[in-house]
């Protein structure tokens, strides 16, 4: 921090004769000054080393404080024999935990699994997709496919009436197309990629191709994307956000249900409705990494949003990578199989297009 680092903040807070518990989490403390260190000891001050002990521990030791602090104050009261639970997020008001901050929310709700872990685990077996927390000793919400998922503001009105917290889970989805390494050309398998058109209006000017992919279950997509060219979404920074496993990896994201114009090459526009999981972060998605090389003949920066636009990166070592313009989303079977499409991918055009009923 300018000017003030945490070992001065606590100095502070300590000759302001702080009446609290201090725990500190930090990554440096192999790094600390040994004065530092004795300074913690010497004021009872507890460190959580973010290096070595993870998240899970640090809120778990918080939870001690407090009990301990809680068993402290009954022996004095007399009501030690009253019968006593560890505090947990489950317990909260709905309007105590939407003060939190997003990702402590988030934290909170991974953590919660650890509680519940086998009644959600129930639910997806099953065969849910998605569980939401209905409260002690009551049914929680679950759906089996993403049209029975509540919207967001739904979702809301069901936690505020039961006065809980948002505390929602996603079974979450195994992905064949997976590139873990960059390449430094373009291969065939990219730029032959099959792609639907995509637009908010049934404006053929105003139609963003996306990759399509039925190795995938579900649709992903860009929030910046999504986001202003075909809805206007809330701000990411303070919606609830829920965990969805893909591929032994946690993503933090949100379900964003749009309605498009698919735009088939034969010149019919149906509308659909199609479910996107939106990470909290494009670049973090595993399958965010399906690039151009320098030799793709369909790198450009064409009509679009200007994110599209801007298809250079620059990786650790100073390299370009050129991030196929295509993979803003990835729409996956579900996409079909929701909206009763039938649709054809033509080897020999190279063109995925709408099969019409009489054919």
């Amino acid at each position: 921090m300018p000017r003030l680092n945490g070992v001065l903040l606590l100095k502070r807070l300590i000759d302001s004769k702080i009446q609290a518990k201090l725990v500190v989490r930090s990554g440096f403390f192999a790094t600390s000054e040994a004065a530092d260190r004795a300074f913690f000891e010497r004021h009872n001050i507890e460190v959580s080393d973010k290096l070595t002990v993870g998240a899970k521990h640090f809120y778990e030791s918080i939870c001690h404080i407090i009990t301990g602090q809680n068993e402290a104050n009954q022996q004095e009261e007399g009501l030690s024999d009253l019968p006593d639970r560890q505090p947990s997020i489950l317990d909260m008001e709905y309007d105590e935990f939407q003060k939190f901050s997003q990702e402590d929310r988030f934290l909170a709700v991974e953590l919660a699994r650890d509680t519940i872990g086998a009644e959600v685990d129930q639910a997806f077996n099953d065969g849910a997709i998605w569980y939401l927390y209905g409260g002690r000793e009551r049914k929680p919400l679950t759906a089996k496919n993403f049209k029975e998922i509540p919207n967001r503001e739904e979702i809301q009105s069901f936690c505020k009436e039961r006065n809980i917290p948002v505390v929602q889970y996603f079974r979450g989805a195994e992905i064949d197309d997976v590139l873990l390494e960059w390449r430094e050309k373009c291969s065939e398998s990219v730029q032959n990629y099959p792609l639907i058109g995509l637009s908010p209006n049934g404006d053929a000017e105003n139609t963003l191709p996306v990759h399509f992919d039925t190795g995938s279950p579900v649709s992903f997509a860009d929030f910046d994307v999504l986001n202003g060219f075909f809805a206007d979404l809330p701000d990411r920074t303070t919606v609830d956000l829920a965990p969805f496993p893909v591929n032994g990896k946690t993503l933090q994201v949100t379900h964003e249900r749009i309605n498009v114009y698919f735009m088939d090459v034969n010149g019919v526009s149906p509308k659909v409705e199609i479910n996107f999981i939106v990470p909290k972060d494009w670049e973090d998605f595993p399958n965010r990494r399906r690039i151009c090389g320098s030799d793709c003949s369909r790198r450009s920066n064409e009509a679009g949003p200007k994110k599209i636009q801007q298809y250079g990166a620059h990786d650790h070592e100073g390299r370009t990578r050129y991030y196929c313009r295509f993979r803003w989303g990835l729409i996956g079977r579900e996409f079909v199989l929701e909206n009763e499409l039938r649709l054809v991918l033509d080897g020999r055009k190279r063109i995925v297009h709408l099969l019409e009923d009489e054919e």
